[in-house]
């Protein structure tokens, strides 16, 4: 190969008078041609780490570099490079064109020169830069290694959080799975803290280092948490407001909101997430929900000795409408949405209001991740493919057996061309298909699956079909209207979910455990966040911040090089 450069270099002179067979015009229509983004080798890149688990964003606006892949909380980017164009050093496809060699040579250059460039102004500022080059890509393997080392392999500057009623770490978990640091985790239950501190001693990765404080949020040193807060997030207790509670809201002395805007004012974190019940946004809370709101809003307008919640919700309407009071302190963009966990992968029917709000300062349009998984992908797939029957080596049902309530539904579907764009919803036979019954002998093997006896079925619970997403689980007693901890039989009889069932319906991993009894694990499970769907929205909030930072580095470069 050395030679062979050799003699290029030697014969350059002789073989750059040779003619070029197009006219400018024609061969300048070709070079537009040559794909920049999206081309093949970068389409095989994208499935590759998508496939390895990690998510990343394309072509961010204004980035400088334009690189192909960025990772934001990972504060790293990959450019897929064509060995022809960037002029791959020793690659038979950077082999130069006989013809016009100076022509190529001084623009190719000037390629090579550019892409060092911008490696170097996204380096500058902290970014690591990986570049994959056209011809490695013939070895996916070997790129898959240098991708996941990439990755993986360099400790960087994570993004810190406060988590608030952690429970039993379903929103930890999830905050954790999204790059998140947590700097306190805050749970006043002592059962709930064994369960998370039992995982910490089986050393399972994603508790494994948590700061677990045991105690009430209001007496917690919040002066100990002297790094910026990133991201407060907490579900404080819903009973106030469930629809199985006795929802006093605002006169239950379980409603933490008032708490939890005291800490969001005095730690000024970049953006909250708050997780509470479906009942939080019934008519009769109406009020005091908007009052939520307008406190979230406005932290520091804080409610005087003497004034009762109604007169200090008349104070916050008038600071939104006229803004006298406030005087530019601290804001937040308060944005409510109520979510059917279904949607996001979740093999659950579980309606959730989250309330998310970005610092005002930031300057941050944000709004609830779209749904990946819908109940017509599920219909298409079971009433008119069959995938979900083949998937899980099931006999196909008769049309006969079609649900007369869905039949004109799903026959509108079979009539078109399926484009959801989404996934089918996740039922429980999905959740447990690879799990034994927890009669068998072989349940054994699973940690917290022994079989309950004692389900009944009576009027308006009659348990979790096994091929649609599991009712919502529920925290309370047998019977709490609304859902059921039980799953239906084929005879038409119920049986209690075993402890680990309910953990998949609630998507936690096999490998975390519960040290308490089936009673405490249930209610444990039934106020949980379902891990995945925190991801889902910590990984949303991760992205919006980490784009602060890619802008202020893409302003610090303009500025540069004015």
């Amino acid at each position: 190969m050395g030679s062979r450069r050799c003699y290029d270099w030697n014969h350059r002179e002789a073989r750059s008078k040779l003619t070029d067979t197009l006219s400018v015009e024609e061969r300048s229509k070709r070079m537009s041609l040559i794909r920049c983004v999206g081309s093949g080798p970068e389409m095989k890149l994208r499935r590759l780490v998508h496939g390895m688990g990690f998510r990343y964003r394309l072509h961010i606006k204004g980035f400088t570099g334009k690189p192909d892949l960025v990772f934001p909380s990972r504060r790293a980017v990959i450019f897929m490079h064509g060995c022809f164009r960037y002029r791959h050093e020793d690659c038979k496809l950077a082999r130069l064109p006989k013809s016009k060699l100076d022509f190529w040579e001084d623009k190719l250059e000037a390629n090579r020169q550019r892409g060092l460039l911008k490696q170097r102004q996204l380096r500058d500022p902290g970014w690591r830069v990986l570049v994959v080059w056209e011809c490695e890509m013939v070895d996916i393997d070997h790129v898959s290694i240098i991708v996941d080392e990439f990755l993986r392999g360099q400790v960087v500057e994570k993004m810190k959080s406060v988590e608030l009623f952690a429970g039993a770490g379903g929103l930890a978990m999830g905050i954790s799975l999204a790059g998140f640091e947590s700097l306190a985790v805050v749970e006043w239950d002592k059962r709930a803290c064994e369960t998370i501190r039992e995982n910490q001693k089986r050393g399972y990765p994603l508790v494994r280092d948590l700061p677990l404080w045991e105690g009430d949020v209001r007496h917690f040193d919040w002066s100990s948490v002297t790094e910026e807060v990133d991201l407060l997030a907490g579900g404080p207790p819903c009973q106030p407001f469930s629809m199985g509670g006795k929802h006093r809201a605002h006169g239950d002395e379980r409603d933490m909101f008032p708490p939890m805007i005291e800490i969001i004012r005095r730690l000024a974190p970049r953006v909250f997430i708050i997780e509470n019940v479906k009942g939080l946004t019934r008519s009769s809370f109406a009020n005091y929900y908007q009052y939520i709101l307008l406190r979230l809003e406005f932290p520091e307008v804080t409610r005087k000795s003497g004034e009762t919640w109604m007169d200090h919700l008349s104070v916050l309407q008038k600071e939104k409408t006229s803004g006298a009071l406030h005087h530019g302190g601290l804001t937040y963009n308060v944005v409510p949405t109520l979510i059917n966990a279904a949607d996001y992968g979740v093999p659950q029917k579980r309606e959730r209001v989250f309330i998310v709000g970005f610092r005002s300062d930031l300057g941050i349009d944000w709004s609830f991740p779209r749904p990946t998984h819908s109940f017509d992908a599920l219909l298409y797939s079971q009433w008119i493919s069959g995938e979900y029957w083949d998937r899980h080596g099931a006999p196909r049902p008769s049309r006969e057996d079609m649900p007369k309530r869905l039949k004109n539904r799903i026959m509108a579907l079979s009539d078109t061309i399926p484009s959801f764009g989404q996934k089918p919803w996740r039922t429980v036979r999905d959740a447990l298909m690879d799990i034994p019954d927890p009669r068998d002998a072989s349940s054994r093997e699973f940690y917290n699956h022994d079989f309950q006896d004692g389900a009944k079925t009576y009027k308006g619970h009659t348990g979790s079909p096994l091929d649609l997403p599991a009712k919502t689980l529920k925290a309370g007693d047998h019977g709490v209207p609304g859902g059921e901890n039980t799953m239906a039989l084929k005879d038409g009889k119920v049986r209690y979910f075993t402890a680990r069932e309910a953990a998949r319906v609630q998507t936690f991993s096999d490998g975390y455990v519960f040290p308490v009894s089936w009673t405490e694990t249930m209610r444990q499970l039934g106020n949980a966040v379902p891990v995945s769907l925190a991801r889902r929205v910590a990984a949303s909030v991760a992205e919006r911040l980490a784009e602060i930072e890619i802008h202020r580095a893409s302003s610090s470069w303009i500025r540069n090089a004015a």
